[in-house]
């Protein structure tokens, strides 16, 4: 085995660390472990690696130190993370590094070997977008300037619900104020529900209704059966009316 070549020895299973390889030091030859050679190696400063494949970090963190103080990641298309750009707020710093124009981001979960859902995206255009889940905060501060932007804004398409003449439709569990606005231009409403009860603040066109059953309406009331809120279509023809809602308390 004395004169066999390194590629004729049998490959070696997982490293322990206590094996022993040969070393120079000093001019001459002398043994070390592995892992003194691991404890011993330091980071390559002043250059850029490049990897062609996935690097794993396993046992620790990925730690990046690099006190980035208003100096701009490389200009090559990709992402990089940083810290301290703004040099004094000690924030972790993520970067789209598309030079081409604004891009967006994306985070993304894993469910499978081929399957993934989106969990939260933040558009080019600067909408974030959170799939699943609410968000909670202490306070949510508008800053725009009203001539541009509305401060909350119920347009969504997810809001405007459309009601078969004669059918139902369930609001979520709990009470609070309920907002109504038909979108072929019949009628506003603003509705208040607490305890099972339904009283309207505003109606001026009289569209709706606190009472079920009541023709030719939109009616509005608590249903004991689910033990939630309900709209009713009485009108005699389908409706569809953006729903907007603020919950006040868990339960009707």
């Amino acid at each position: 085995m004395a004169d066999s070549k390194i590629s004729a020895l049998n490959a070696a299973t997982a490293l322990a660390g206590t094996e022993v390889l040969p070393v120079v030091q000093g001019g001459a030859t002398v043994k070390a472990t592995v892992n003194q050679v691991r404890t011993s190696a330091t980071p390559v400063s002043g250059t850029t690696a490049t990897f062609n494949g996935s690097t794993k970090v396993t046992g620790g963190f990925s730690i990046n130190t690099y006190n980035a103080a208003g100096v701009y990641p490389p200009n090559d298309s990709g992402v990089a993370v940083g810290w301290n750009f703004t040099n004094g707020g000690g924030e972790v710093d993520y970067w789209n590094t598309y030079d081409g124009g604004i891009g967006g981001f994306s985070w993304w979960q894993k469910t499978g070997a081929s399957a993934h859902v989106r969990r939260m995206n933040l558009s080019v255009g600067g909408n974030l977008t959170i799939d699943t889940g609410d968000i909670t905060a202490q306070s949510i501060v508008p800053n725009a300037a009203p001539s541009s932007k509305w401060a909350i804004d119920g347009t969504n398409a997810g809001l405007l619900v459309t009601i078969a003449d004669t059918a139902t439709y369930d609001l979520a569990a709990g009470s609070g104020v309920t907002y109504l606005w038909d979108n072929g231009g019949n009628g506003v409403g603003v509705v208040y529900t607490f305890y099972g009860s339904v009283s309207f603040a505003f109606n001026p066109s009289a569209f709706y209704s606190a009472t079920k059953d009541t023709p030719s309406l939109v009616n509005f009331y608590y249903n004991a059966g689910t033990g939630t809120y309900r709209l009713q279509n009485l009108t005699g023809s389908s409706k569809s009316i953006y729903v907007f809602t603020m919950r006040l308390r868990a339960s009707s």
